[in-house]
Protein backbone atom coordinates (compact mmCIF):
# COMPACT_ATOMS: atom_id res chain seq x y z
CA UNK A 1 0.00 0.00 0.00
CA UNK A 2 1.51 3.43 1.37
CA UNK A 3 4.13 5.55 0.96
CA UNK A 4 6.48 7.02 3.27
CA UNK A 5 4.88 9.61 5.16
CA UNK A 6 8.15 11.41 6.55
CA UNK A 7 11.95 11.31 6.29
CA UNK A 8 12.18 9.81 10.02
CA UNK A 9 9.63 8.15 11.79
CA UNK A 10 9.04 6.53 15.34
CA UNK A 11 9.05 4.06 20.87
CA UNK A 12 9.83 1.58 25.81
CA UNK A 13 6.43 0.28 25.41
CA UNK A 14 3.46 1.32 27.31
CA UNK A 15 -0.04 1.08 25.33
CA UNK A 16 -2.73 3.76 26.00
CA UNK A 17 -6.27 2.41 25.31
CA UNK A 18 -8.39 5.05 23.82
CA UNK A 19 -11.98 4.69 25.46
CA UNK A 20 -13.45 2.02 23.73
CA UNK A 21 -16.59 2.20 22.01
CA UNK A 22 -18.12 -1.51 21.08
CA UNK A 23 -15.15 -3.37 21.30
CA UNK A 24 -11.62 -2.75 22.82
CA UNK A 25 -8.86 -3.02 20.90
CA UNK A 26 -5.51 -4.33 22.07
CA UNK A 27 -1.76 -5.23 20.83
CA UNK A 28 -1.24 -8.87 21.49
CA UNK A 29 2.47 -8.44 20.13
CA UNK A 30 5.58 -5.84 19.40
CA UNK A 31 8.39 -7.03 17.18
CA UNK A 32 11.22 -4.34 16.80
CA UNK A 33 12.82 -4.48 13.28
CA UNK A 34 15.79 -2.62 11.56
CA UNK A 35 15.30 1.27 11.93
CA UNK A 36 12.19 2.46 9.92
CA UNK A 37 9.43 0.40 9.02
CA UNK A 38 7.29 2.02 6.11
CA UNK A 39 4.73 -0.13 4.86
CA UNK A 40 3.37 -3.75 5.81
CA UNK A 41 1.59 -6.09 3.82
CA UNK A 42 0.25 -9.90 4.41
CA UNK A 43 0.79 -13.43 2.19
CA UNK A 44 -0.35 -17.20 1.66
CA UNK A 45 0.43 -19.21 4.57
CA UNK A 46 0.39 -16.42 7.14
CA UNK A 47 3.25 -14.24 6.02
CA UNK A 48 3.73 -11.09 7.08
CA UNK A 49 5.90 -8.45 4.94
CA UNK A 50 7.39 -5.47 7.08
CA UNK A 51 9.16 -3.09 4.44
CA UNK A 52 11.78 0.26 5.18
CA UNK A 53 15.49 1.12 6.23
CA UNK A 54 18.12 0.08 8.60
CA UNK A 55 20.60 -0.03 10.48
CA UNK A 56 18.67 1.73 13.43
CA UNK A 57 20.85 4.41 14.62
CA UNK A 58 21.00 6.71 11.77
CA UNK A 59 19.37 9.53 11.14
CA UNK A 60 16.78 9.82 8.12
CA UNK A 61 19.11 11.92 5.58
CA UNK A 62 22.13 10.18 5.83
CA UNK A 63 23.52 6.50 4.84
CA UNK A 64 20.80 3.69 4.93
CA UNK A 65 19.57 0.85 3.14
CA UNK A 66 16.39 -0.46 1.92
CA UNK A 67 15.17 -3.37 3.54
CA UNK A 68 12.09 -6.44 3.65
CA UNK A 69 11.38 -8.78 6.74
CA UNK A 70 9.23 -11.36 6.57
CA UNK A 71 7.74 -12.34 10.11
CA UNK A 72 4.97 -15.23 11.07
CA UNK A 73 1.89 -14.02 12.61
CA UNK A 74 3.27 -14.83 15.90
CA UNK A 75 5.83 -11.89 15.50
CA UNK A 76 8.80 -14.14 14.91
CA UNK A 77 11.22 -12.48 12.03
CA UNK A 78 11.96 -15.51 9.64
CA UNK A 79 14.32 -13.65 7.21
CA UNK A 80 15.24 -10.06 6.14
CA UNK A 81 17.08 -8.47 3.25
CA UNK A 82 18.65 -5.25 2.68
CA UNK A 83 19.82 -3.65 -0.62
CA UNK A 84 21.46 -0.77 -1.78
CA UNK A 85 23.65 0.06 -5.32
CA UNK A 86 27.14 -1.01 -5.00
CA UNK A 87 27.03 -2.36 -1.93
CA UNK A 88 30.83 -1.66 -1.44
CA UNK A 89 30.70 1.71 -1.38
CA UNK A 90 27.93 1.98 1.67
CA UNK A 91 27.97 6.31 2.21
CA UNK A 92 27.41 6.18 -1.76
CA UNK A 93 23.92 5.73 -2.05
CA UNK A 94 21.00 5.96 0.54
CA UNK A 95 18.00 3.83 -0.38
CA UNK A 96 14.54 3.70 1.52
CA UNK A 97 11.66 0.78 0.81
CA UNK A 98 8.52 2.42 0.60
CA UNK A 99 5.80 0.04 -0.19
CA UNK A 100 5.47 -3.70 -0.75
CA UNK A 101 2.39 -5.93 -2.32
CA UNK A 102 2.66 -10.07 -2.29
CA UNK A 103 1.07 -11.75 -4.78
CA UNK A 104 -1.14 -14.95 -4.87
CA UNK A 105 1.67 -17.16 -5.48
CA UNK A 106 3.69 -15.46 -2.59
CA UNK A 107 6.05 -13.71 -4.37
CA UNK A 108 6.73 -10.76 -2.61
CA UNK A 109 7.06 -6.97 -4.53
CA UNK A 110 9.08 -4.02 -2.80
CA UNK A 111 9.57 -0.64 -4.30
CA UNK A 112 11.69 2.52 -2.94
CA UNK A 113 13.69 5.12 -3.87
CA UNK A 114 17.38 5.60 -4.27
CA UNK A 115 19.78 8.59 -3.29
CA UNK A 116 23.35 9.13 -4.48
CA UNK A 117 25.13 11.48 -1.69
CA UNK A 118 26.32 14.03 -4.03
CA UNK A 119 23.31 14.93 -6.14
CA UNK A 120 19.67 16.71 -5.49
CA UNK A 121 17.24 14.03 -6.61
CA UNK A 122 17.50 10.21 -7.24
CA UNK A 123 15.43 7.30 -8.58
CA UNK A 124 13.73 4.23 -7.58
CA UNK A 125 13.68 0.59 -7.88
CA UNK A 126 11.71 -2.62 -7.65
CA UNK A 127 12.64 -5.86 -6.56
CA UNK A 128 10.91 -9.00 -7.04
CA UNK A 129 11.65 -11.71 -3.56
CA UNK A 130 10.38 -15.46 -3.56
CA UNK A 131 8.64 -16.67 -0.11
CA UNK A 132 12.16 -17.54 1.14
CA UNK A 133 13.80 -14.28 0.52
CA UNK A 134 15.52 -14.85 -2.87
CA UNK A 135 16.06 -12.14 -5.52
CA UNK A 136 14.01 -13.09 -8.56
CA UNK A 137 13.55 -9.94 -10.30
CA UNK A 138 14.78 -6.43 -10.53
CA UNK A 139 14.26 -3.29 -12.10
CA UNK A 140 13.74 0.84 -11.85
CA UNK A 141 15.40 4.05 -13.05
CA UNK A 142 18.89 3.34 -12.62
CA UNK A 143 20.21 6.20 -14.93
CA UNK A 144 18.25 8.57 -12.15
CA UNK A 145 20.75 6.76 -9.48
CA UNK A 146 23.11 8.55 -11.01
CA UNK A 147 21.34 12.39 -11.42
CA UNK A 148 21.21 11.57 -15.27
CA UNK A 149 18.11 12.63 -17.05
CA UNK A 150 15.51 12.01 -17.14
CA UNK A 151 15.91 13.64 -13.66
CA UNK A 152 14.65 13.02 -10.33
CA UNK A 153 11.94 10.29 -9.67
CA UNK A 154 10.63 8.95 -6.66
CA UNK A 155 7.86 6.32 -5.93
CA UNK A 156 4.84 5.76 -3.77
CA UNK A 157 2.84 2.56 -3.94
CA UNK A 158 3.15 -1.00 -5.60
CA UNK A 159 0.03 -3.58 -5.88
CA UNK A 160 0.32 -6.88 -7.97
CA UNK A 161 -2.72 -9.15 -9.11
CA UNK A 162 -2.74 -11.79 -11.22
CA UNK A 163 -0.39 -11.02 -14.05
CA UNK A 164 0.30 -7.49 -13.59
CA UNK A 165 2.33 -5.57 -11.56
CA UNK A 166 1.63 -1.52 -11.31
CA UNK A 167 3.95 0.96 -9.40
CA UNK A 168 2.85 4.55 -8.86
CA UNK A 169 5.57 6.66 -9.39
CA UNK A 170 6.44 10.53 -10.14
CA UNK A 171 9.13 13.00 -11.45
CA UNK A 172 10.06 15.26 -8.77
CA UNK A 173 11.39 18.74 -9.28
CA UNK A 174 15.11 19.51 -7.94
CA UNK A 175 17.55 22.41 -7.50
CA UNK A 176 15.02 25.28 -6.12
CA UNK A 177 11.80 23.81 -7.44
CA UNK A 178 10.99 21.16 -5.07
CA UNK A 179 7.49 21.53 -4.88
CA UNK A 180 7.25 19.99 -8.52
CA UNK A 181 5.40 16.78 -9.10
CA UNK A 182 3.90 14.89 -11.85
CA UNK A 183 2.60 11.42 -10.91
CA UNK A 184 2.58 8.46 -13.25
CA UNK A 185 2.09 4.64 -13.32
CA UNK A 186 4.00 1.84 -14.82
CA UNK A 187 2.75 -1.24 -15.97
CA UNK A 188 4.95 -4.59 -15.56
CA UNK A 189 4.76 -7.89 -15.91
CA UNK A 190 5.17 -10.79 -13.03
CA UNK A 191 8.66 -10.71 -14.36
CA UNK A 192 9.27 -6.54 -13.95
CA UNK A 193 9.56 -6.49 -18.00
CA UNK A 194 8.08 -2.90 -18.38
CA UNK A 195 4.54 -2.71 -20.10
CA UNK A 196 3.01 0.68 -20.14
CA UNK A 197 2.89 4.27 -18.51
CA UNK A 198 0.26 6.01 -17.70
CA UNK A 199 -0.02 9.91 -16.38
CA UNK A 200 -2.05 10.55 -13.55
CA UNK A 201 -3.94 13.48 -13.98
CA UNK A 202 -7.20 15.04 -13.24
CA UNK A 203 -10.22 15.27 -15.15
CA UNK A 204 -10.58 18.11 -17.79
CA UNK A 205 -10.87 21.11 -17.38
CA UNK A 206 -7.89 21.21 -14.64
CA UNK A 207 -4.57 21.98 -16.65
CA UNK A 208 -2.28 19.20 -16.87
CA UNK A 209 0.42 21.39 -16.61
CA UNK A 210 -1.02 21.52 -12.74
CA UNK A 211 1.10 18.84 -10.49
CA UNK A 212 -0.31 15.62 -9.03
CA UNK A 213 0.86 11.57 -7.26
CA UNK A 214 -0.96 8.54 -7.37
CA UNK A 215 -0.22 7.66 -3.59
CA UNK A 216 -1.68 4.57 -3.31
CA UNK A 217 -2.97 1.78 -6.21
CA UNK A 218 -4.85 -1.23 -5.97
CA UNK A 219 -5.67 -3.85 -8.67
CA UNK A 220 -9.45 -5.28 -9.46
CA UNK A 221 -10.66 -8.93 -9.85
CA UNK A 222 -11.21 -7.86 -13.71
CA UNK A 223 -7.81 -6.53 -13.72
CA UNK A 224 -8.48 -3.13 -13.54
CA UNK A 225 -5.97 -0.35 -11.95
CA UNK A 226 -7.69 2.10 -9.73
CA UNK A 227 -5.27 5.01 -8.09
CA UNK A 228 -6.02 7.43 -4.95
CA UNK A 229 -3.90 10.16 -4.93
CA UNK A 230 -3.42 14.22 -5.05
CA UNK A 231 -3.70 16.73 -7.73
CA UNK A 232 -3.41 20.50 -7.54
CA UNK A 233 -6.44 23.39 -7.71
CA UNK A 234 -3.99 25.99 -8.71
CA UNK A 235 -1.19 26.65 -10.19
CA UNK A 236 2.84 26.81 -8.83
CA UNK A 237 6.10 27.99 -9.87
CA UNK A 238 7.55 24.74 -8.88
CA UNK A 239 8.31 26.44 -5.94
CA UNK A 240 5.17 27.46 -3.72
CA UNK A 241 2.92 24.79 -2.56
CA UNK A 242 -0.35 24.58 -4.26
CA UNK A 243 -3.16 23.07 -2.72
CA UNK A 244 -5.13 20.82 -3.99
CA UNK A 245 -7.59 17.72 -3.71
CA UNK A 246 -8.24 13.88 -3.98
CA UNK A 247 -8.41 12.42 -7.06
CA UNK A 248 -9.12 8.62 -8.09
CA UNK A 249 -8.25 7.25 -11.30
CA UNK A 250 -9.52 4.36 -13.26
CA UNK A 251 -6.93 2.37 -15.41
CA UNK A 252 -7.73 -0.62 -17.88
CA UNK A 253 -5.51 -3.91 -17.29
CA UNK A 254 -3.63 -2.53 -20.82
CA UNK A 255 -2.83 1.11 -19.33
CA UNK A 256 -5.74 2.94 -21.22
CA UNK A 257 -7.37 5.60 -18.71
CA UNK A 258 -11.24 5.24 -18.06
CA UNK A 259 -11.69 8.37 -16.14
CA UNK A 260 -10.52 10.60 -13.60
CA UNK A 261 -12.50 12.23 -10.80
CA UNK A 262 -12.63 14.14 -7.61
CA UNK A 263 -15.00 13.01 -5.21
CA UNK A 264 -14.33 16.59 -2.97
CA UNK A 265 -12.15 15.94 -0.54
CA UNK A 266 -10.20 19.34 0.04
CA UNK A 267 -6.18 18.41 0.67
CA UNK A 268 -2.48 20.69 1.06
CA UNK A 269 -0.03 20.42 -0.90
CA UNK A 270 0.61 16.40 -2.12
CA UNK A 271 -0.23 14.81 1.38
CA UNK A 272 -0.89 11.22 2.09
CA UNK A 273 -3.59 9.18 0.65
CA UNK A 274 -4.64 5.69 1.29
CA UNK A 275 -7.16 3.18 -0.85
CA UNK A 276 -8.42 -0.13 0.16
CA UNK A 277 -10.54 -1.99 -2.84
CA UNK A 278 -12.75 -4.17 -1.64
CA UNK A 279 -15.03 -6.14 -4.23
CA UNK A 280 -18.02 -3.18 -5.13
CA UNK A 281 -16.46 -0.25 -2.96
CA UNK A 282 -13.33 1.39 -2.02
CA UNK A 283 -12.27 2.90 0.73
CA UNK A 284 -10.16 5.95 0.96
CA UNK A 285 -8.04 7.85 3.76
CA UNK A 286 -6.57 10.90 3.25
CA UNK A 287 -5.46 14.16 4.91
CA UNK A 288 -7.06 17.31 4.86
CA UNK A 289 -6.04 20.52 4.60
CA UNK A 290 -4.82 22.14 7.99
CA UNK A 291 -4.91 18.62 9.39
CA UNK A 292 -7.30 15.78 10.42
CA UNK A 293 -7.90 12.58 8.45
CA UNK A 294 -10.56 12.03 6.33
CA UNK A 295 -12.01 8.72 5.94
CA UNK A 296 -14.80 7.65 3.19
CA UNK A 297 -16.51 4.73 1.20
CA UNK A 298 -16.58 5.61 -2.28
CA UNK A 299 -18.73 3.09 -5.20
CA UNK A 300 -16.37 1.86 -7.93
CA UNK A 301 -17.15 4.76 -9.96
CA UNK A 302 -16.08 7.22 -7.53
CA UNK A 303 -19.36 8.00 -6.43
CA UNK A 304 -19.28 8.96 -2.53
CA UNK A 305 -21.11 6.75 -0.02
CA UNK A 306 -20.11 8.05 3.79
CA UNK A 307 -17.25 9.91 4.96
CA UNK A 308 -16.27 10.52 8.17
CA UNK A 309 -13.27 13.31 9.49
CA UNK A 310 -11.54 13.13 12.71
CA UNK A 311 -8.48 14.40 14.48
CA UNK A 312 -8.68 18.18 12.94
CA UNK A 313 -8.66 19.58 16.45
CA UNK A 314 -5.66 20.65 17.59
CA UNK A 315 -4.96 18.80 20.64
CA UNK A 316 -4.90 15.69 17.93
CA UNK A 317 -4.13 16.73 14.68
CA UNK A 318 -4.11 13.47 13.08
CA UNK A 319 -2.47 12.01 10.18
CA UNK A 320 -3.25 9.21 7.98
CA UNK A 321 -0.78 6.29 7.59
CA UNK A 322 -2.63 3.69 5.94
CA UNK A 323 -5.84 2.01 5.85
CA UNK A 324 -7.40 -1.62 4.83
CA UNK A 325 -10.27 -3.97 4.93
CA UNK A 326 -10.15 -6.98 7.19
CA UNK A 327 -12.25 -10.33 6.51
CA UNK A 328 -15.21 -9.37 7.93
CA UNK A 329 -15.48 -5.87 6.17
CA UNK A 330 -14.18 -3.75 9.14
CA UNK A 331 -12.20 -1.07 8.32
CA UNK A 332 -8.97 -0.42 9.54
CA UNK A 333 -6.80 2.92 9.90
CA UNK A 334 -3.93 3.74 11.48
CA UNK A 335 -2.02 6.78 11.82
CA UNK A 336 -0.42 9.32 13.79
CA UNK A 337 -1.68 11.83 16.61
CA UNK A 338 -0.51 14.41 19.02
CA UNK A 339 0.74 13.67 22.71
CA UNK A 340 0.17 16.87 24.54
CA UNK A 341 1.10 14.96 27.67
CA UNK A 342 4.89 14.50 26.82
CA UNK A 343 5.08 16.78 23.97
CA UNK A 344 5.54 13.98 21.52
CA UNK A 345 3.49 12.03 18.71
CA UNK A 346 1.61 8.84 18.96
CA UNK A 347 0.32 5.72 17.17
CA UNK A 348 -3.30 5.75 16.86
CA UNK A 349 -5.42 2.96 15.26
CA UNK A 350 -9.26 2.55 14.55
CA UNK A 351 -11.56 0.69 13.16
CA UNK A 352 -14.46 0.94 11.81
CA UNK A 353 -17.74 -1.28 10.82
CA UNK A 354 -19.13 -1.21 7.05
CA UNK A 355 -21.12 1.54 7.24
CA UNK A 356 -18.30 4.03 8.71
CA UNK A 357 -19.60 3.65 12.96
CA UNK A 358 -16.01 3.41 15.13
CA UNK A 359 -16.18 -0.07 16.76
CA UNK A 360 -13.22 0.27 18.45
CA UNK A 361 -9.48 2.71 18.84
CA UNK A 362 -6.02 2.32 20.46
CA UNK A 363 -3.30 4.70 21.15
CA UNK A 364 0.21 3.45 21.19
CA UNK A 365 2.25 5.65 23.27
CA UNK A 366 5.82 5.13 23.74
CA UNK A 367 7.26 8.08 26.24
CA UNK A 368 10.80 9.95 25.59
CA UNK A 369 10.53 8.80 22.29
CA UNK A 370 8.19 9.46 19.21
CA UNK A 371 6.16 6.32 17.11
CA UNK A 372 4.78 7.44 13.47
CA UNK A 373 2.00 4.90 12.24
CA UNK A 374 3.02 4.89 8.79
CA UNK A 375 0.45 1.66 7.40
CA UNK A 376 -1.80 -1.27 8.36
CA UNK A 377 -2.53 -4.54 6.75
CA UNK A 378 -5.02 -7.31 7.84
CA UNK A 379 -5.51 -11.41 8.15
CA UNK A 380 -8.91 -12.71 9.33
CA UNK A 381 -9.70 -9.89 11.74
CA UNK A 382 -6.51 -8.82 13.12
CA UNK A 383 -4.28 -6.37 11.85
CA UNK A 384 -0.44 -5.58 11.37
CA UNK A 385 0.40 -2.14 11.86
CA UNK A 386 3.87 -0.75 10.93
CA UNK A 387 5.77 2.78 12.50
CA UNK A 388 9.48 4.11 13.37
CA UNK A 389 10.62 5.55 16.46
CA UNK A 390 12.99 7.93 16.98
CA UNK A 391 14.81 10.66 19.35
CA UNK A 392 12.72 13.53 18.57
CA UNK A 393 15.91 15.91 19.35
CA UNK A 394 17.91 14.60 17.19
CA UNK A 395 16.16 12.41 14.43
CA UNK A 396 18.20 9.14 14.87
CA UNK A 397 15.89 6.15 14.00
CA UNK A 398 15.66 3.76 17.23
CA UNK A 399 13.59 0.76 15.30
CA UNK A 400 10.89 -0.22 13.16
CA UNK A 401 8.36 -1.41 14.79
CA UNK A 402 5.72 -3.98 13.67
CA UNK A 403 2.24 -4.56 16.35
CA UNK A 404 -0.28 -7.28 16.08
CA UNK A 405 -3.73 -5.43 16.75
CA UNK A 406 -7.28 -7.58 17.69
CA UNK A 407 -10.39 -7.22 19.76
Amino acid sequence: MKRLLAFFSVFGLVIALAPAVNAALETTWRTDIVAASNDVATGPGGAVYAVGRGPAGTVSWDRGRATVTRLTTAGDVVWSRAWQPHPERPRAFRTNAVAVAVGDNGVVYVVGTVQRFNCEGGGWFIRAYSPNGRLLHAAGTQRAWYCRPPGPQTVRDVAVRGDLVVVATAATGCCGELARVDGYLRGFTTGLRSLWRTNFEPPAPANAAWYDAADSVAIARDGSVYAAGWAAIERSNGETTPAGALLIQKVRHGGTTLWARRPGVPMGYDPAVSLALGSDRMIVGAQLRGGGTWLGQLTLTADPVWHRVWGVAAEIRARIGGVALDATGRIWMVGTRRDLTDNGINVFVRRHGPAGVLVGSLTIDQPARWVRGNAVATLGDAAFAVGTTYVPATGVLISGEVWRVQV
